[in-house]
Formats: structure tokens, C-alpha cells, sequence
């Protein structure tokens, strides 16, 4: 290859009056780069699965595109457009490298960029908090709530320069790993290392040294360093704490070590995926209680002051009528089983009844074919087409149509179109070819919500020029294939929509990091993703960003809007639920915003520090490691300074193992008075835990304090070792409280969620030791998730 270009530049300078050199197929863009730093104006060509007669087309488009007085970027547009018209795919990558401009370097600065105005008051109001006594039922802990692009990073950057190392800072995906990575270690002041799962020991070890480390909660795990370690723990995106996510153990995990324990600093844009206001309440509190922290955040007069807009963005909904199954008719467990009770009595639409019937021929083509489409998963109906492409685009057609409640006509029938009709011709019967080309030949292209999108791209790209950034989120993996062959179809669109690129889950790592730097470098200017690049990835500013489909939660909500943070920047919805609406969505926000506010407001507006907080901490930790107190002895009176209700400590230990408590009151008079049969006056209460009650009903003379005396006796009942909040362990323990070590073991499984089973030697059926384990009588092992502990 390094002959062939030397050749080349050679044989261009020998010649005269050349515009530049043209490159065959199976070329890179690195050689074309090469090329012109030889001197030559102009490089083109094609690489990977372009042929030689598609790579002189594409130069013959793109030489008539430089002679009608096109810039550079919309010559080749046009004939990347050209070539995939001709051959039918949009996968063909052409190249083009010219003489770059001369632009004078940037002076590099060890200095990280200078702190917004919230962001620095932000930073210090979280340091203040790690420093002072939190309210109840925090812990000197912070989160940070702002809207995406808002610089929460930034931020935590800069706590972890005051606070000091070593810093922990944890990220849901690994493909965070090396973005979060990147910008803490280009804003200076720390050295930065990576985890990320399958780094061999020595790299590890090397991570592990650094001033902050990041890494995955599961990388992170794998080396066995606990993250008490740390002075900071870092949790981005910190609302995946209300899940079954590995975040939560590390929560419990720090939150029970003893001190001095790790601060913790949680970063979100939306604190939980819920919609209605007591579940959102509640999935607040949740929030706080799991990581012992208090809500920072900055209001919208505030952001606008520091040059934050995106969060002023009321979505701009184009929203086209709905097809499909009535919404009142959908039920989401059964949705394959009613789609082929639809089509067995012909109530289906006319297109799920033609497609349904092309496929039963293209099945019945098959000697011995067993059909998927009744017994498997939707999404597993594809893995049986095999080496058959035309069944599997079928296969996926049906497949999206029946999960959208038949309402996604219009991406099945463009995928349809899409296919390749002619592919494995002599496998299908003549029925099945005839039945195809009919039913696809009488499709048509002309969506009215794909022509919305396109009408979306044209105004702006009218309106912006070569400044257009376009964003498009979608739902499935394959509507990115389709909205790329619909922009790449449209010749108005292509020649000025530049290699639009695409992200979803089944894009590798690098392949993703190649895209984002593509795009922000403007090698690209319309991104096609789903909700894989929603969240925490670091997106440039969009100029647009449209919502194809629908935007189904807060979260969502959050992330996709705060793409369009460009002063002047659309953020669009082509798609909602109608009982899920996007105003619905937005008005969770507004409710988000009010609850912390009222938490501030609560509060009061100083963080008071206080020297003693640490003394007394040190004295009596006040959440202990529910791995070592299964034989505690409980020494009492706790300091009144610290004494929290029997109420709160019961609700923090059912919060640790994920169980639900509850409150019933006597229905004897409505109001929760004690029946007079029980000999005892006023209120009643009982104490209920995932369904069953826990100890004695309580009494008194209000309804607290009934509940408090409820909640005190189920303490009293439970020999769980969670939330010992108050107490202070003495030692020895009493051997009242002894417990097995069996029980202990599987109640620290149970607090983070984990499956313990015990396995027995199959010697002989009854878990006898083999004799030349040289042990006497039985033998067992401990199985934790799967592995032998």
C-alpha cells in the first residue's frame, strides 16, 4: 500500500492540469489522507465492499458535483448517493480527503475550563454537605440533580480536587468508562486510571494506583477492592439505585462500613423512571435513603444565567394519528397471542393479513420447516430464517408489527421495501415469488410520519446550513436502518445530510466511539440512535433533535431534550402515548423540581459544619455493616443526639432488603381507635412486611404514636442485622443473639440480593465426603450468584 500511494503522487506530479487522484475499491481514508499530505489537492475513492465500477461512479458524481460549483461535502454527498441508489445499500463507505485550510494551532492549557456560576456554588454547597451533619435520614452525602449537558461532570470534578483522592467514580455502561475518563483527565489536576473488565492484572493494578478510578460497579467488583477504599464514590446516573442494579450493593456496601466511611456524590438528571406523583414521591425518598444524601440542584433563572438553555425546551409535538389496535383493546403479555387470534378469524388489518400470508408461503417452501411464529419469541423469530435473508426481513417485518399492536405499518412495509426481493430466488415456490411481488410492489414509501421527519430535516437544514446537527432517537435497532435508507432516498436530503452514522445496542464499543468523535468533529451531521445513546453518553450539541417514536419516560425525556442545547436549538416529538403523553412527562418534571424544592426549603439555606459531627461519628458510627452484626449485643440508650424513631430505623432496614412496609390502622370506627375489647384506649396499629404482619399491635393515644410502638415491637420481633441505626455494639456478644452461621450467610445474601444455595458431593446420595478428600462423614460447599464461595 505505501508503494501504491508513492506511485501515485508520483505518477500525478509527472502529469499536468489533474484535478486529483482517484483510489479503487478496498482503499482507507488514512491512504487518501497520505496522498494529499503529498501535495495533491484531492483524494477520492471507496473502501471495504465497494467494487471497482461503483468506485468510478461514485468519482464521476462527485468530479460533475465539483464542475456545477458544489463545495467539496455536498459533491461527495451527492455521489455517496448516487452509489447507493445504483447498488442498492447504504452501507458503502466512499472517501474523500482535500488539502486542509491553514489554521493556526490552540494554545494547550494545563488549566480545566472555568467553572459555570451554579456550578461553582453547586461544588462548594457539596463539600459543605460531606462536612456537616445531614438531616435525617441523610448522612453528609449529596446528589446532584441537573439537566443532561448541564456539566454535572464538571462538577464532580471538581469536589474530587477538594476532597482529595483516592476517588472512585463509578458509570453504569463501559463505554462510559473511556468517555468520563477522557474528560476528567483532559480537565487536569488528577491522574485518571480505567477498569473495565477485562484488563489483565497488571493494568488493573495500575488503575487502581490513580487518583480516580473509573469503572463499571460489576469491573470495579472483580477486583476485590472495596470501595470503602475510597474517600469518594462517584455514582453517574445515580437513579439506577432504585433498581435491581449492581449500584445498590456498593450503596449498602459503603453505607455500612464503619468509619470513616467514603462520601458519596450521585449524579442524575431525573431521579426516578416513575410517572404518577405519590410514586415519584416515594421513589425520591427511596433515592435519598439509599444513598444517605441530600437533592442540589439549580433552577431554570439560574441555568439560563450560567448559559444552560436546554432546559427551557418545551417539545415541539408534530404528532400524526395512530393506527393500530385501540389502546383500550392492548394487553402487553399477550400481545403475539392476540396478533395471530386477530389473523386466525381475519380481524387483523389488510397488511398484517398479507404479510402473515406471504410468510406462511415462504415457510411452506421449506421441506420440513418448522414455523417459529406461534411457539418462540418475537424477537427470536429471526436466528430461525438462517442463511435466508429474504425470510429474516419478513420475519422482521411481522416481528415489528406485531409488537407496536399493528400499528407500525409504515416501518414494516419500508423495510419491506428495503429487501431484496430477488435474494435466494430458487428456494421460494412460484406462489410465494408471485405473492411478493404483489404484496411489495404495491407497498407504499410515503409515510406521513417519515415524511414529517424529512420535512423536519429540510427546514432545518434551509435554516442552518453547513451548521445543521441533527439527532434522531428511536425505539428499535431497526427503525436506524430505515430512517438511513429513508434520508438516504430522499435526493433533496442526501446531498446535504452528511454519512449519517447510527448507534444502537448491537454496535460495538469502538465502533460507537469512532461514530460520537465523527460527529463531533463534523465528519458526520445526523446521528441515528436509540436510547443506548440517551444516556450519559456525551453527545455534541444537536441543532435538532427529533424523537421518532415515543418518549416513554421521564428519564427519557430528560436525556433526549437535553441534547437540543444549542442557544437556538428544536427539540421535536413525532410520537406519544396517548395515556403517556409528553405534557404528562413534562409535568413530572415540575413535580420533580417542586419536591426539591420544598426539600430546600425545609432545610433552610446554610449547610452548618460541624467539628463535632466527626467526634460523635467516631464514637458511634451511625449505620454499622450489616455483615458483622448478626451477634451483636445492643448497648442502650443511643445518644439522644442521634436517636431516629422506631418508624424511620424500621422502614431503613425493609429498604435494605427491598421488602415493603405498611401501616394498618383498626378499621373499628374509620379512625384507628382500639376496639374496647382489647382493654386498652385510643388508636391501634400494625406493622405489616411483604404481606405479613410483624409482631404485637401497637397503642396509643394518637395515631403516631400507635404506628411507633407497632413499628418498635416488629424491631423487637426481627432478628435482622440492617439497621442497627442507633446503636452502639458491645462485645462479647450475648449468646442470646448468637445466630448460625448458615443464617447469617443467608441474610447477607438476601440484603444484596443474591441466590445462595448449598451443594452436596454426589458420592453417594446422601452428601458423604469422597474418602481421599482425607475428611471423615459429609461434605457441602456455599454457591453465591452462581460460584463457589
Amino acid at each position: 500500500a505505501t508503494d501504491a500511494v508513492a506511485g501515485l503522487v508520483g505518477r500525478y506530479h509527472e502529469a499536468a492540469a489533474l484535478d486529483g487522484v482517484l483510489l479503487n475499491c478496498c482503499h482507507s481514508l488514512a491512504q487518501a489522507k497520505a496522498i494529499v499530505a503529498e501535495g495533491v489537492p484531492v483524494c477520492v475513492g471507496a473502501e471495504g465492499p465497494v467494487t471497482d465500477g461503483g468506485a468510478l461512479l461514485y468519482a464521476s458524481e462527485f468530479w460533475t458535483g465539483v464542475a456545477a460549483g458544489h463545495s467539496l461535502r455536498r459533491a461527495h454527498n451527492l455521489a455517496t448517493h448516487a452509489l447507493a441508489r445504483a447498488s442498492k445499500r447504504d452501507d458503502y463507505r466512499c472517501v474523500v480527503s482535500a488539502a486542509p485550510r491553514e489554521v493556526p494551532p490552540e494554545t494547550p492549557s494545563d488549566e480545566p475550563p472555568p467553572l459555570r456560576p451554579y456550578q461553582s456554588r453547586i461544588a462548594s454547597e457539596v463539600v459543605a454537605t460531606f462536612a456537616a451533619e445531614g438531616d435525617e435520614g441523610t448522612e453528609g452525602n449529596a446528589i446532584v440533580v441537573l439537566p443532561t449537558g448541564a456539566g454535572k461532570t464538571r462538577i464532580a470534578h471538581e469536589v474530587a480536587c477538594r476532597v482529595g483522592p483516592p476517588v472512585l467514580f463509578l458509570v453504569p455502561t463501559r463505554l462510559l468508562v473511556s468517555q468520563q475518563a477522557e474528560a476528567v483527565r483532559a480537565w487536569g489536576g488528577l491522574s485518571v486510571g480505567e477498569i473495565k473488565g477485562q484488563d489483565n492484572y497488571a493494568k488493573t493494578a495500575t488503575a487502581l494506583s490513580a487518583d480516580v478510578v473509573v469503572a463499571t460497579a460489576e469491573s470495579h467488583a472483580a477486583t476485590g477492592v472495596p470501595p470503602s477504599r475510597y474517600k469518594l464514590v462517584v455514582f453517574d446516573e445515580c437513579h439506577h439505585v432504585h433498581k435491581k442494579h449492581p449500584y445498590h450493593a456498593v450503596a449498602i456496601s459503603i453505607r455500612g462500613a464503619s468509619s470513616p466511611r467514603s462520601r458519596i456524590l450521585g449524579l442524575t438528571a431525573t431521579l426516578s423512571y416513575e410517572v404518577g406523583s405519590e410514586k415519584l414521591e416515594a421513589a425520591v425518598q427511596t433515592l435519598k435513603a439509599a444513598l444517605g444524601a441530600r437533592l442540589i440542584t439549580a433552577d431554570r433563572p439560574e441555568l439560563r444565567a450560567g448559559g444552560y438553555h436546554a432546559a427551557e425546551r418545551v417539545a415541539d409535538l408534530r404528532i400524526e394519528p395512530r393506527g393500530g389496535v385501540p389502546p383500550s383493546e392492548r394487553d402487553h403479555s399477550s400481545v403475539k397471542e392476540d396478533f395471530w387470534a386477530r389473523v386466525d378469524v381475519g380481524a387483523a388489518s389488510p397488511f398484517a393479513q398479507n404479510l402473515a400470508r406471504c410468510v406462511a408461503l415462504l415457510e411452506a417452501s421449506l421441506p420440513d420447516f418448522v414455523s417459529p411464529l406461534r411457539t418462540e419469541n418475537c424477537g427470536d423469530w429471526v436466528g430461525f430464517a438462517g442463511a435466508r435473508p429474504l425470510l429474516a426481513d419478513f420475519y422482521e417485518a411481522l416481528r415489528v408489527l406485531v409488537v407496536s399492536f399493528e400499528e407500525a405499518e409504515d416501518a414494516a412495509s419500508l423495510l419491506l421495501k428495503m429487501s431484496d426481493a430477488s435474494a435466494d430466488e430458487e428456494t421460494w415456490s412460484p406462489d410465494a415469488r408471485a405473492a411478493i411481488a404483489s404484496f411489495v410492489g404495491g407497498l407504499s414509501e410515503d409515510w406521513p410520519r417519515f415524511a414529517q421527519l424529512k420535512t423536519v430535516l429540510r427546514e432545518e437544514l434551509d435554516r442552518r446550513g453547513e451548521s445543521f446537527c441533527g439527532v434522531v432517537f428511536v425505539q428499535q435497532r431497526v427503525t436506524t436502518r430505515i430512517v438511513r435508507y429513508v434520508v438516504g432516498a430522499d435526493a433533496a436530503l442526501a446531498k446535504d445530510i452528511v454519512s449519517p452514522r447510527v448507534i444502537h445496542a448491537g454496535t460495538p464499543p469502538s465502533e460507537d466511539v469512532a461514530t460520537l468523535r465523527a460527529f463531533a468533529a463534523g465528519e458526520s451531521n445526523l446521528l441515528i440512535a436509540t436510547n443506548k445513546a440517551e444516556e450519559g453518553m456525551d453527545l455534541p450539541k444537536g441543532s435538532v433533535v427529533v424523537c421518532f417514536d415515543e418518549v416513554l419516560t421521564p428519564v427519557s425525556l430528560a436525556q433526549s431534550r437535553g441534547r437540543a442545547r444549542q442557544e437556538r436549538s428544536e427539540f421535536i416529538v413525532l410520537r406519544q402515548r396517548e395515556d403517556r403523553t409528553v405534557r404528562d412527562l413534562e409535568a413530572v418534571e415540575r413535580h420533580q423540581a417542586d419536591v426539591i424544592a420544598r426539600e430546600e426549603s425545609a432545610r433552610g439555606e446554610a449547610v452548618q459544619v460541624s467539628d463535632a459531627y466527626y467526634q460523635a461519628e467516631e464514637a458511634a458510627p451511625r449505620l454499622l455493616t450489616p455483615a458483622t452484626l448478626s451477634n451483636a449485643a445492643v448497648a442502650s440508650p443511643p445518644s439522644p443526639i442521634h436517636a431516629k424513631s422506631a418508624r424511620v430505623r424500621l422502614k431503613e432496614r425493609c429498604d435494605c432488603l427491598r421488602s415493603t412496609l405498611r401501616f394498618q390502622e383498626s378499621v373499628a370506627d374509620g379512625r384507628g381507635a382500639a376496639l374496647s375489647e382489647n382493654g386498652h384506649p385510643g388508636f391501634v396499629s400494625e406493622a405489616w412486611i411483604d404481606g405479613k404482619r410483624v409482631g404485637n399491635r401497637g397503642y396509643g393515644n394518637s395515631k403516631a404514636e400507635a404506628k411507633e410502638n407497632a413499628a418498635a415491637d416488629a424491631i423487637s420481633s426481627l432478628d435482622l442485622p440492617v439497621t442497627l441505626s442507633n446503636a452502639a455494639v458491645a462485645s462479647p456478644p450475648s449468646p442470646i443473639h448468637a445466630k448460625s452461621a448458615r443464617v447469617r450467610l443467608k441474610e447477607r445474601c438476601d440484603c444484596l440480593r443474591s441466590t445462595l444455595r448449598f451443594q452436596e458431593s454426589v458420592a453417594d446420595g446422601r452428601g458423604a465426603a469422597l474418602s481421599e478428600n482425607g475428611h471423615p462423614g459429609f461434605v457441602s460447599e456455599a454457591w453465591i450468584d452462581g460460584k463457589r464461595v
